[in-house]
């Protein structure tokens, strides 16, 4: 009998971080992100272009931009980055960088599209596109970040992963 201690059956541990976090809290911070983005760059537009006479409603005026901001990124996480995620996920190219780029000019492209009046956007315009672009692009940052973190932990643990060899 060998009284010295054995070496670790596996360097690799049996269950992954990544796999007790549950999604849905993940999709939840994503989306506070996006609407914190959105919602403060949207008072900043506003205040741009109607200033100073937005100052007495203000506040009240930010928890609204915040509830409307809130669902115009929940309906484009649902509609563009799930299934943006389903893809990514497929092709095995879920890198952070890209979610945030495709969150970002979703999120342009959906307010010019809803608010955008002519062919050639003006100033206002883009006023409110930006922080489109932004709470797309903040929302898309914090999901891709955690998806990117999950793929990697996936590739590196042989053992649990569940895609068939070649």
């Amino acid at each position: 009998m060998n009284e010295q201690p054995q070496d670790g059956v596996s360097v690799i541990s049996e269950i992954s971080v990544y796999q007790g976090s549950p999604g849905v809290l993940h999709f939840a911070a994503a989306l506070g992100w996006g609407t914190l983005a959105g919602t403060l760059s949207l008072t900043v537009a506003i205040i741009l272009i109607t200033l100073p006479s937005t100052a007495p409603g203000l506040l009240s005026g930010i928890v609204f931009l915040g509830v409307i901001v809130g669902l115009f990124t929940l309906a484009g996480m649902v509609v563009i980055g799930l299934p943006a995620t389903f893809i990514l996920s497929v092709v095995e190219e879920e890198h952070q960088f890209l979610y945030a780029a495709i969150g970002a000019f979703s999120g342009f492209a959906a307010m010019m599209i809803l608010f955008g009046r002519s062919s050639s956007p003006g100033f206002e315009e883009l006023l409110f596109a930006g922080p489109g672009g932004l709470a797309g692009g903040a929302s898309a940052w914090r999901w891709g970040g955690w998806r990117e973190a999950l793929a990697i932990s996936r590739q590196s643990d042989p053992i649990h992963n569940h895609q068939p060899e070649d």
